[in-house]
């Protein structure tokens, strides 16, 4: 944005100019961020603030598009997996929207902040209400490179599987003590800090889990806990309402598939090895496959869910990580108090 345009965009947000809302305002962005851009600033106490401002009309944006794929989809109208497929884009439709509300990003990344402590090694940034809107988000700048400059300064092994495991840690603390899922698992996302520390950043696209889903992530625990093919065939089934019908034995295989290299990790047990090419490559494969069959059945949120396991292999693998990921989910399962004595 230019700087006349976003000096009256926040003027017209926070009642200021942001040479007066802040003690320094640098003109020029320094990231950008999915649906705007980040600006450094400092209060006069010397705190150094990341200053989130929306591109204007960019809701409007989102809903055009939206409208305009829906008319490229009505040939698939008489597929028998249509209400599926119109609740799925719906559900997106509606959770990018959501992330145009900063108010309410501002409202999950401070939960998502109390659930951490400070021997977790996890930075989750402060939220600063005072100069926050709906589309002007002011936090604690969390210090970091990105993953591409981690890798380059060429880390130990040690160092990078440590790392893998805060990532992990985050993730599943975010999800069995959150009830949040955190959506957006790409490398932007994660800061390496020089204490070794990791940062957490951009909580827009999160689902809070409400009592329905929550069950059904109950549900897949089974699976995920004993590594049982009749487990994990009765949690999809569930998730995307398949039968022993003929017709859905194809996609069932492909599903069963995929849901095992997602799982894989944890069902296999100890320490694993994610920096496997071939089993990467394999997993892609399945997902390529598995659109090629345009199976679209399954809950509102699958697009969303869909997300979060391509998003962790692909850091995983590029860490080249090693460790035990099922030992430290089993921790976080355990700290929600569930009752698993039938299969753990």
């Amino acid at each position: 944005m230019h700087w006349s345009l976003l000096r009256e965009m926040v003027h017209n947000e926070l009642g200021d100019d942001p040479e007066n809302l802040f003690s320094r305002f640098e003109k020029r962005a320094f990231a950008a961020a999915s649906l705007g851009q980040v600006h450094r600033a400092w209060l006069s106490s010397g705190e150094e603030l990341a200053v989130k401002i929306q591109y204007p009309g960019i809701a409007r944006t989102i809903g055009d598009d939206f409208r305009n794929m829906l008319l490229f989809l009505l040939p698939h109208r008489m597929n028998r997996n249509w209400q599926c497929m119109q609740s799925q884009f719906a559900d997106l439709r509606m959770r990018l929207e959501q992330e145009t509300d900063y108010e309410r990003e501002a409202a999950i990344l401070t939960k998502a902040r109390s659930l951490f402590r400070g021997e977790d090694q996890i930075v989750i940034p402060r939220v600063y209400p005072q100069l926050s809107s709906s589309r002007v988000l002011t936090m604690e700048r969390v210090d970091g490179v990105h993953l591409d400059q981690f890798l380059a300064r060429k880390p130990s092994q040690a160092l990078c599987n440590e790392f893998a495991r805060k990532i992990c840690l985050a993730w599943y603390r975010l999800l069995y003590a959150g009830r949040l899922l955190y959506g957006d698992l790409h490398a932007g996302n994660f800061l390496f800090m020089e204490d070794g520390r990791l940062g957490v950043i951009d909580f827009g696209f999160v689902l809070p889990l409400d009592d329905e889903l929550w069950e059904l992530f109950r549900k897949i625990d089974r699976p995920l806990t004993t590594g049982r093919r009749e487990d994990r065939i009765a949690a999809l089934k569930e998730w995307s309402w398949l039968t022993d019908e003929p017709d859905d034995a194809v996609p069932l295989k492909l599903l069963d598939d995929f849901a095992e290299w997602c799982w894989r990790g944890r069902a296999v047990g100890g320490e694993f090895d994610f920096g496997q090419e071939a089993e990467f490559r394999r997993g892609v494969e399945l997902f390529i496959q598995l659109a090629r069959t345009r199976f679209m059945r399954g809950r509102p949120s699958t697009f969303s869910m869909n997300r979060c396991p391509f998003g962790m292999a692909s850091i995983l693998y590029r860490l080249k990580a090693m460790f035990d990921i099922g030992e430290l989910a089993e921790q976080k399962v355990k700290a929600t108090g569930w009752d698993r004595s039938d299969y753990a």
